[in-house]
């Protein structure tokens, strides 16, 4: 026991290292000044990672070979990137306090209930073989898996396959920890509140750390991109900051594909800065850059530009799930949209099929049997702060 909590210490230790080598070079190939903020070059090289490791699967698996490689550029870019000495001194306490918290939760937490039933299986293929065609026809919920998978997949070739929830747990922990930081910082008074509310959230959902799938992630990397935006406008900083957040706002989308309204902020601040034609040329060049890899690894997964959007299907693709088969893109819509909307509390005997419930609004009445009370019991601790 001692020596298995060992080696999930070092590793989340040697990762996070690893990802702030990555987050360093991304930031500083865009001349952003982070002030040295280990936990802003987490966040950023964990998703770039993510992104590339994407990339890398279209050509080969993701396996030992290409998870050791990239774990050792990013701890020799960590290694060799401005004064080694003074740096490591100050990112020692923010390793080690990321690493413990880490480490505390993943003893605590339960796997997923669905870890088993898709996460797993799908993080196998990707060590297994490159990009499939089509594998919607074997489980649905492969095509709409997160970036994050990617990440998952790769830590999972390392020392241990434990080390597969590491790119969860890193990414929640680390923008937790940067917003306690920022609460305390000498800035403005609404930044402040916002970061208290935002390590708040966090600390309410701590304890049932084994739910967070996709959803809380991509929350808090959400909030994490709106305190960067303010932040920049209230310091009129704007500039290559927002070339750099909107790849976190394009992984954002990629994490979870209810946050697509989130591109709108990007056009907002665009709208309102009035940015240089050379600038907004590199913005839509990124933009353009990481969604053809996203959108490609869709249809090849799926049939689909957008997952289980039917309008986006091709037919014609002798992969594409076909009507009234397993994976068929509008009956998948029609499911998560009978769930969503409380299809699991009807009365068994007079239980609708998805397509039925979710006609007209006849489901709202069974839906506020228990979601309202679900939705009180989230928010009241936020309302009593």
């Amino acid at each position: 026991m001692i020596l298995s909590f060992s080696l999930i210490l070092a590793s989340i230790i040697l990762f996070s290292l690893s990802f702030c080598g990555f987050g360093k070079i991304f930031l500083k190939s865009f001349k952003i000044k982070n002030q040295n903020n280990f936990y802003e070059e987490v966040i950023y090289g964990l998703y770039l990672v993510s992104f590339l490791t994407l990339i890398w699967n279209f050509f080969s698996n993701i396996n030992v070979y290409f998870s050791f490689s990239i774990f050792f550029i990013g701890l020799l870019i960590y290694l060799t990137t401005g004064n080694f000495k003074k740096k490591f001194v100050v990112d020692i306490n923010s390793v080690l306090i990321l690493s413990f918290l880490s480490l505390i939760l993943i003893s605590f937490a339960k796997f997923q209930e669905d870890l088993p039933w898709y996460t797993l299986p799908y993080i196998s293929v990707l060590n297994e073989d490159k990009i499939n065609f089509g594998l919607t026809n074997i489980q649905f919920r492969f095509g709409h898996t997160s970036i994050l998978s990617y990440a998952s997949a790769y830590t999972s070739q390392i020392f241990t396959i434990s080390n597969l929830v590491i790119p969860l747990i890193i990414s929640c922990v680390s923008i937790f920890l940067y917003f306690l930081k920022e609460c305390y910082a000498k800035k403005n008074e609404l930044l402040n509140l916002f970061s208290f509310f935002v390590a708040t959230y966090f600390l309410i959902k701590i304890n049932r750390f084994e739910e967070y799938g996709n959803d809380i992630p991509a929350f808090l990397l959400y909030c994490f991109i709106v305190y960067q935006l303010l932040s920049y406008v209230l310091n009129k900083e704007i500039g290559n900051n927002l070339i750099a957040l909107f790849f976190l706002i394009l992984i954002l989308i990629f994490q979870k594909l209810t946050m697509l309204p989130a591109i709108f902020l990007t056009l907002v601040i665009i709208f309102l800065l009035r940015f240089k034609l050379r600038s907004l040329i590199l913005l839509f060049s990124i933009g353009i850059f990481c969604s053809f890899f996203w959108i490609s690894k869709n249809v090849i997964n799926t049939g689909c530009l957008i997952y289980p959007v039917n309008l986006t299907c091709f037919e014609s693709l002798p992969w594409t799930s076909k009507k009234n088969t397993h994976g068929h893109a509008k009956a998948i819509s029609n499911l998560s949209e009978a769930w969503s909307k409380g299809w699991i509390d009807q009365p068994s005997k007079k239980k609708l099929n998805y397509k039925n419930y979710i006609e007209g609004f006849s489901w709202i009445k069974i839906w506020s049997i228990k979601n309202p009370k679900l939705i009180i019991e989230k928010l009241f601790p936020l309302f009593i702060l």
